[in-house]
């Protein structure tokens, strides 16, 4: 729910005072922000020593210390009430009374800013206690990936303390939780809350109408102004996995939108539902936010349908083709991921030629589901394939390459089903990757490889129409340049040139995870596109909850099949988790349930 946010990377916050940092990146290069919050632990913080020199205890030593003529009892209680910044202060000039503050003196002072101490893994035993002002030292001055988790933890943490300050201190005592509003809506005003990057729609209320009031109103958080309604058009609506950020109207006649709250961002699904006069708008509200609207007439509501949209498409590079750098032999380029032809979703099936088992790879051979193929290189000699079920999302992520003598004779394409497509005419050798080469992979997501280039030369005079890869290198929309993975190709530099690549724009890999509950489930509808893949589904349920609607779920033709589901009298609560890939329109993950207390 809070997103990575590239401000709170310039910055912490200790003691109430804006303190300027900017921690040193890890390893891979990543900000802190991206960082996984719950994976700091215990031992790996305990290693960290901060920065107290020798010398500056040597200069305490050898300064006058006015607080060694008081009673200790009377220097406990100085510590004891002056504020932390003027703490600090002391500490550097007193050794009385830095060893007056000790490990276990800063645990009530600092335990209420750090109430995620709870959730950093290891030393569970019932004896072990926090050491509050060691991780304030790891969140300050820490590197290292444990440092940058526990670092975002506290962020998220500051993050989390707002909101439920905000909540607690404004909510009201009996809100109301549900509205019917007849259609064309009135003019409404429509209440937020933020929460990272994100607004939440949490309440609406009329200025000339006090029984349109529904949902919670914030002070000091927005509230946008949603004009009346044509009689007729489309409802709109946005949204995330934890609830509605966005409602909004079109008329039929007209393309200008009326959007209260957000309507865009990472991972934001949208709905378009019409309607005409008289129809009702149903809106449910939990204790926070609004988490559910169903729409139509009176005794036919319905969910509206949600899905997510396209990402723009990027402009490529034409398919198969040449390019001569200066001074260097063609290269030959396959871009097997074009996205405006959407190959990546159509790709089932690899191939990789060699003429024996002494010679280089002659080439690859990509073939899609609809019967086109393309191919890189010669392509001349016995066919070697490899299956990929890219219609369900499998995707080639990295590429690996092993040289021999006459150039390259084995590939490996590992993909993000943890699968490795392995094509090879020889031996394995040192294998050469293209994470180890320069131009490194983007490593804030996961980097989708759409195509290949590289160098073939004729060198069997056995085979004079068989030219044998001495080269090879990826494209991906995550790299900036293409990246080689060779050391033979020293008749140039490898790179392809700008002008060959014409306009890439950025088309990024995002995926989303949300759930539904799975108590009293009455009947599930699922949507299967032409592929034979589930892409989205809807819960209904026995009780007067409202419809959950899981990734695409859209019945413009596609098919839908409908189960019954019984799940006993008696039902533990239990949810359903997906994840819902939102540039190729497919689900991902296996389906699992687990219980929660």
């Amino acid at each position: 729910m809070f997103e990575a946010d590239k401000a709170a990377a310039t910055y912490i916050e200790r003691d109430k005072h804006l303190v300027r940092h900017t921690p040193a990146c890890d390893r891979e290069g990543q900000d802190f922000v991206f960082q996984d919050p719950l994976q700091a632990c215990w031992e790996s913080l305990e290693s960290y020593r901060p920065p107290l020199m020798k010398e500056d205890l040597t200069k305490l030593t050898s300064k006058p210390d006015f607080l060694q003529r008081l009673p200790p009892e009377l220097v406990s209680k100085v510590v004891q009430y002056l504020p932390t910044a003027d703490l600090h202060r002391l500490r550097a000039v007193s050794l009385t009374a830095f060893f007056a503050t000790p490990p276990s003196f800063w645990k009530s002072r600092l335990q209420s800013d750090m109430p995620y101490a709870g959730l950093i893994r290891g030393k569970a035993n019932p004896t072990f206690e926090v050491n509050y002002k060691h991780v304030k030292q790891v969140v300050t001055h820490g590197s290292g990936p444990a440092a940058a988790s526990l670092r975002n933890l506290h962020r998220i943490g500051k993050h989390a303390l707002e909101v439920i300050d905000i909540i607690s201190s404004n909510l009201a005592t009996n809100p109301r939780r549900s509205i019917k509003i007849a259609l064309p809506t009135p003019p409404l005003n429509v209440s937020l809350l933020y929460v990272g990057q994100t607004t939440f729609v949490t309440g609406l209320w009329s200025s000339n109408d006090d029984s349109f009031s529904c949902g919670n109103h914030f002070r000091g958080q927005p509230v946008q102004f949603l004009p009346g309604g044509p009689c007729s058009g489309r409802f709109m609506f946005f949204g995330k996995e934890g609830g509605f950020i966005g409602l909004g109207f079109k008329g039929c006649e007209s393309n200008q939108a009326h959007v209260a709250g957000q309507k865009s961002g990472p991972c934001t699904y949208q709905g378009l539902s019409p309607y005409k006069k008289g129809d009702i708008l149903y809106l449910e509200f939990d204790s926070i936010k609004l988490k559910s609207v169903k729409i139509g007439p009176e005794d036919q509501l319905e969910s509206p349908s949600l899905w997510m949209p396209h990402l723009p498409t990027c402009h490529t590079i034409d398919i198969s083709t040449k390019f001569q750098p200066q001074d260097a032999e063609p290269r030959h380029l396959c871009y097997f991921g074009n996205p405006r032809a959407g190959l990546l979703g159509k790709l089932v099936q690899i191939n990789a030629f060699y003429t024996n088992d002494r010679e280089a790879i002659t080439g690859l051979e990509f073939m899609y589901c609809d019967g086109h193929s393309l191919r890189w290189g010669s392509c001349f000699g016995t066919c070697y394939c490899r299956v990929i079920d890219g219609p369900s999302g499998e995707r080639v992520t990295t590429l690996k390459a092993v040289e021999m003598d006459h150039g390259i004779g084995t590939i490996m394409l590992c993909t993000n089903a943890q699968r490795l497509l392995v094509f090879t005419s020889a031996s394995p050798l040192v294998p050469l990757t293209a994470n180890t080469t320069g131009q490194d992979l983007d490593k804030k997501g996961e980097a989708i490889i759409t195509g290949v280039y590289g160098l073939f030369r004729h060198s069997s005079r056995f085979f004079p129409h068989a030219s044998y890869s001495k080269t090879i290198g990826i494209l991906s929309e995550s790299l900036s340049a293409p990246a080689i993975v060779s050391k033979q190709d020293v008749t140039g530099d490898g790179n392809i040139p700008r002008s060959a690549l014409q306009d890439l724009a950025q088309s990024l890999w995002k995926a989303c995870i949300s759930s539904a509950s799975m108590e009293n489930v009455h009947k599930i509808a699922v949507c299967i596109n032409i592929h034979g893949r589930v892409t989205g589904m809807k819960f209904s349920y026995g009780s007067q909850t409202l419809d959950s609607i899981l990734a695409d779920f859209r019945r413009d033709g596609r098919k839908t099949e409908e189960q019954d589901l019984a799940f006993g009298e008696e039902c533990t609560s239990k949810w359903l988790y997906w994840i819902y890939n939102a540039l190729y329109d497919c689900l991902l993950a296996n389906f699992e349930t687990t219980s929660t207390s």
